[in-house]
């Protein structure tokens, strides 16, 4: 079996910076739902934060990069696909630059039963549902956000039409988790995905998805409406 790794954090420049940050933003939260806080440490924090959203404050917005680019030929059905941004840094879900996501790695895997995309990821106390559990929500965001990924690969603009999860067995804080997704079938634009979420051998959750290809006037549609803002 052959892996690589996808959607490597950028090392150079702003993002590197950013990807700093957000490491500590990412942990100041752990600490927060996981500790008993002085009052006094609670405003001090608060205090020195307030100085740090200042300084923050009043840059220009980010430019929006979509996924996938109008072809030059403007009678062409197709996008362009730009593969920098296949993780997608600043996705609630996964985002190496979004201090809301957890810290996830994705990877593809070659093998004799076909070709699967998959995650790994420890959530901290600040993913917590039921008493040392993930909560399932965020299982379930990330199971969506790996089958977007398979479609990534495919090189094709598409979005979820269903998404349907058992959960079979309860799923662990501060442990190394795996999913594991790949793709059924194809008929026309709607593609069938299947995926696990495992904890070693131990299959945790199941899941299966309905993604449709987005047409490219559509998803056109869709960046110009975010660039306008």
């Amino acid at each position: 079996m052959q892996t690589h790794a996808l959607g490597e954090k950028e090392n150079t420049g702003s993002h590197q910076k950013k990807q700093e940050l957000v490491q500590l933003l990412r942990s100041i939260n752990e600490q927060l739902v996981s500790s008993d806080l002085s009052e006094e440490a609670m405003a001090d924090a608060s205090h020195q934060l307030a100085s740090i959203h200042n300084r923050l404050s009043g840059f220009s917005e980010r430019t929006y990069q979509a996924v996938f680019a109008p072809s030059d030929d403007e009678e062409s059905a197709e996008l362009g696909y730009n593969a920098k941004t296949l993780q997608g840094l600043y996705t609630p879900v996964s985002g190496c630059c979004n201090a809301v996501a957890p810290e996830v790695t994705y990877f593809t895997e070659s093998s004799g039963s076909g070709d699967r995309v998959s995650a790994r990821v420890c959530y901290g106390k600040a993913f917590e549902g039921g008493p040392g559990l993930v909560h399932g929500g965020f299982i379930a965001a990330l199971f969506d956000e790996l089958f977007g990924v398979v479609q990534h690969q495919k090189e094709l603009p598409s979005m979820t039409a269903s998404l349907t999860l058992r959960y079979v067995k309860p799923t662990p804080l501060h442990t190394e988790l795996r999913y594991e997704a790949w793709e059924v079938e194809t008929r026309g634009r709607k593609s069938t995905m299947k995926a696990v979420l495992k904890n070693g051998d131990d299959v945790l959750v199941e899941a299966e998805a309905l993604f449709v290809t987005v047409l490219r006037k559509n998803y056109q549609k869709l960046v110009d409406r975010r660039v306008a803002g």
